[in-house]
């Protein structure tokens, strides 16, 4: 990577002023510090202007609905899904939907939780995301599927995924923010669901590719 952090890379500055104590020179990357490696230790997620976040929610429908749990970015935000768990009574399906289109109706509104207390108190402090429940109308969304999973009766599944890129809706350029669901295959049933995901700002510029 290059050592020039003025452009795009500006999030990272306080990262390398913090952990190197060069104030004023953010712009030199010592020898050895990679910036972007998926082993990174996520205390230093903070520093680069990324917030690690969580939700675990037990969504419980009612009479003739698909219970699930759906994420939304917020404006001039990424979203990025790194993992996802389910649970159910019976066993059966689970899907994980994508949606640019407002396929995902009848939600009431929940929250997610910070994972690093430095981003805030539990009691009061909430991630950018928005986090929301299907659990008052309505089948199975019909809208583009990502990963549908077969699991076993009271067992938690991890889904296996790999981080999923949420965009909100950005600056002036006309974005659809894209939303994530899980939902529940079989209609009436409570799903456990939890989602991780670490969100940051953008800029207009990196959606251009």
């Amino acid at each position: 990577m290059p050592n020039d952090l003025l452009g795009w890379q500006s999030r990272y500055i306080e990262l390398i002023t913090r952990l190197t104590g060069l104030e004023g020179r953010p712009d030199l990357v010592p020898p050895g510090l990679v910036l972007e490696d998926a082993s990174n230790h996520d205390e230093l997620a903070f520093l680069k202007r990324e917030r690690i976040c969580f939700a675990a929610v037990g969504v419980q429908p009612a009479v003739g609905v698909s219970s699930g749990l759906v994420i939304t970015p917020a404006a001039n935000t990424l979203t990025i899904v790194t993992a996802i768990s389910v649970s159910k009574a019976t066993a059966g399906f689970v899907q994980i939907l994508l949606s640019d289109a407002n396929e995902f109706t009848n939600l009431v509104a929940s929250f997610g939780f910070f994972r690093d207390t430095r981003s805030g108190l539990l009691a009061v402090a909430r991630p950018s995301t928005l986090v929301s429940v299907h659990s008052t109308a309505g089948g199975l969304p019909v809208s583009p599927g990502y990963r549908r999973v077969g699991v076993a009766a009271n067992i938690t599944t991890f889904v296996p995924i790999s981080p999923i890129v949420l965009k909100g809706t950005v600056g002036i350029i006309n974005v659809n923010a894209v939303r994530l669901g899980v939902f529940n295959e079989t209609l009436n049933e409570q799903l456990d669901v939890g989602v991780d995901w670490y969100e940051r700002g953008v800029e207009p510029e990196e959606l251009v590719l």
